[in-house]
């Protein structure tokens, strides 16, 4: 199967997600106690934009509507793939955990799993943003 083409945003810093990123959704989570739930509707997480603050802990709480599972990965935010975030099929939520880079700029997230035989989530678009202020 052949990988979709795009071009990574010229803002990121660090690693780049294997595949293309359009917004859908913003949390603002630079607001004391901003509610922080994301859900993931097929191939997508329901925001995929999260505004932070450098250094600050951030608890995301992201809630699997699929019936098949997703993972979370980031290597910039501390979650590389050799420790991935599972998300469940269909499973109550699971909480993203992290410290926010001190660096401002924009950091990407993504969705790593790959089914036999087919290009991987994140190649097909289940990509998001972190843009730490």
């Amino acid at each position: 199967m052949a990988k979709p083409t795009f071009v990574t945003p010229a803002d990121i810093i660090g690693t780049a997600a294997p595949g293309p990123y359009t917004e859908d959704g913003r949390l603002d989570l630079t607001v004391p106690g901003a509610q922080a739930k994301v859900i993931v509707v097929g191939l997508s997480f329901k925001a995929n934009t999260w505004v932070v603050k450098a250094g600050d802990k951030i608890s995301v709480d992201i809630t699997n509507c699929a019936t098949f599972a997703h993972n979370f990965v980031s290597p910039d935010l501390g979650v590389p793939a050799a420790n991935k975030i599972n998300i469940g099929a269909a499973a109550p939520s699971t909480t993203v955990t992290f410290t926010a880079p001190t660096k401002p700029g924009k950091y990407m997230f993504w969705c790593s799993t790959q089914p036999p035989g087919a290009l991987s989530h994140a190649e097909r678009g289940m990509t998001g943003e972190v843009i730490v202020q």
